[in-house]
């Protein structure tokens, strides 16, 4: 039995492992700005993302993730963007965290009520199986998010890819369209396929 309770904590505490690790990186970026006024708006930007992110695990308070993942990201992209300079690892690292949470959260409310309750071996077996499979799909989705546009941009720097330009930019920006699509898609397809 304790098993089961540790496997439920460990699932609903997932979500808030990482917007912590967002919040944290955020803060810590945000606190290298040195002019007052817009450290206070980013600042700002990162509490009012960071208290939405939580509330939205709580139960009927889904709604506030939209507006607080926009508020990090602007308390973050912004920072960088207006103050900071922009490191594309990074900012790309961000961005998959970003998805990573939204996977996280969406498999928490999933499977923790379901190791919530008593399973018989054979139920626990199934439920193991599909939390490990939404795992995995979102360490292969971080992995492309990560990976892909990084290749793209090697093989235009290196030549490989001949056009350095504007279709360099099209394959590097489809290429984001193609891992977002498969972090919003996922759960979709995991829910047919069970």
């Amino acid at each position: 039995m304790a098993p089961a309770r540790m496997r439920s904590v460990a699932v609903r505490s997932a979500p808030l492992v990482t917007l912590t690790i967002l919040a944290v990186w955020t803060a810590l970026d945000v606190s290298a700005i040195s002019e007052p006024r817009l450290f206070q708006a980013f600042i700002a930007f990162l509490a009012v993302g960071t208290i939405a992110l939580a509330l939205a695990n709580v139960p009927g308070w889904g709604w506030a993730q939209p507006s607080g993942l926009v508020s990090l990201g602007l308390s973050y992209y912004g920072a960088h963007v207006i103050v900071l300079g922009i490191d594309v690892i990074a900012a790309l690292s961000f961005l998959t965290l970003l998805f990573v949470h939204v996977e996280v959260r969406a498999s928490s409310e999933r499977f923790a009520p379901v190791y919530a309750r008593p399973l018989r071996p054979a139920e626990r077996k199934v439920v193991d199986a599909a939390m490990g499979r939404a795992a995995v799909r979102i360490g292969f989705a971080s992995a492309l998010g990560l990976l892909v546009p990084i290749l793209a941009a090697n093989l235009a720097l290196t030549g490989v890819v001949p056009a350095r330009t504007i279709p360099t930019a099209v394959l590097l920006a489809g290429a984001l369209v193609v891992v977002v699509a498969l972090l919003a898609l996922l759960p979709i397809i995991e829910r047919r396929a069970l």
